[in-house]
């Protein structure tokens, strides 16, 4: 959501969500982190490295498949430079809610309110795929233009999913919903899940960190909203969520 905020050219606003209050505590302290730096010189060294923060994001993963035991304790900084930069190039017209996904933006005021919705590692997320989808077609706004959701990440369902399509199925719904697809491929460059050692991409000299690799290949995508001419009279969105959740009880034999 940061780096959309701070692009060259955006016009408009830019609203992230997350249902972790953990998380939006973190990113609320990062955020804070960024715009003290943009304003300080830097060649003012103290002021910034009080700024800084030191995350060692691997330092409690489980001892197993470990090479090396020192590897645990690499560590990153932030914000780097390249967050700095942006800041400092266009201060980011961001917002921040905290909130189950569905109740936030299932609400008749959120209807028709966005031009555009990325999600990234979300998808997957779902109970019910279809809420997702229902949802993001009552939330983007109708124009001639049209309107667009893009999404990147993997489609590792969620293990209480009712739903667990393939990534053809997965399309299939997406059309079936009304949307138009402008883009739609799975990476064929596995992606390190947590590090580029995960891949196989780190130096061919550097040690590798894990005896057991976790990647993937993310599923890219760009859908536009149709204008479909039934627009003044839409399914209400509680009766479209009602027939999502029926849709996964058939699925279940129940």
């Amino acid at each position: 959501a940061f780096d959309i905020a701070t692009a060259t050219g955006l016009k408009g606003v830019v609203e992230a969500n997350d249902s972790s209050a953990i998380m939006a505590v973190a990113a609320r302290s990062m955020l804070a982190n960024v715009l003290a730096m943009k304003d300080k010189s830097d060649n003012d060294s103290d002021k910034k490295t009080s700024s800084l923060t030191t995350i060692y994001p691997f330092v409690l993963d489980p001892k197993t498949n470990e090479v090396d035991s020192r590897l645990r304790f690499d560590s990153v900084v932030f914000p780097d430079d390249l967050a700095i930069e942006a800041a400092r190039r266009t201060l980011p017209n961001l917002s921040y809610t905290v909130g189950d996904f569905i109740a936030t933006y299932s609400s008749p005021a959120k209807r028709g309110k966005f031009d555009a919705i990325a999600t990234s590692f979300f998808v997957d997320t779902a109970a019910n795929v279809y809420e997702y989808v229902a949802i993001m077609k009552h939330l983007l706004r109708s124009s001639p233009e049209g309107s667009v959701w893009i999404n990147v990440g993997p489609i590792q369902w969620h293990p209480c999913a009712l739903l667990r399509p393939t990534v053809d199925e997965f399309r299939d719904i997406l059309t079936a919903s009304g949307f138009e697809l402008l883009k739609w491929e799975v990476s064929t460059e596995a992606v390190g899940y947590r590090h580029p050692d995960d891949a196989g991409t780190m130096d061919p000299s550097s040690p590798p960190r894990k005896t057991r690799c976790e990647s993937y290949r993310p599923l890219r995508f760009v859908a536009v909203k149709k204008c479909d001419g039934y627009e003044d009279e839409p399914l209400p969105l509680h009766m479209a969520i009602d027939y999502c959740e029926y849709l996964g009880r058939l699925a279940w034999g129940k």
